[in-house]
């Protein structure tokens, strides 16, 4: 029996500690391209990585802005369904693009 390599990522996604993870990396990620595109780009490779590392702390600066007293508690809400209900990962691009209006909407709020 082999097991390839997207068969072992998918069942570590599928445990409780998996998908409480993926719910976090995506809503990391998600922060990091809209912080990203906020910024209207980057002049270098640095830069770039720059919004990928500040995701996470946008999503939690974001609770100050009304976008984020909206879009957090749905995404801890989703975070719990998904993790007790084991949905669909494809359903991991709801955390991913609510986030990327949250680090939008942060990094252009002026």
């Amino acid at each position: 029996m082999k097991l390839d390599f997207f068969e072992i990522v998918g069942d570590a996604f599928g445990t409780l500690f998996g998908r409480i993870f993926a719910t976090a990396l995506a809503a990391h990620l998600g922060a990091g391209f809209g912080a990203f595109v906020g910024e209207k780009g980057a002049d270098s490779f640095e830069q770039f990585l720059e919004f990928f590392i500040v995701g996470l702390p946008l999503v939690m600066i974001s609770i100050f802005t009304p976008p984020g007293m909206l879009f957090i508690p749905i995404l801890f809400g989703f975070a719990v369904l998904f993790t007790r209900y084991e949905w669909n990962l494809k359903l991991l691009m709801v955390p991913l693009l609510l986030s990327v209006y949250l680090g939008w909407s942060v990094a252009s709020w002026n």
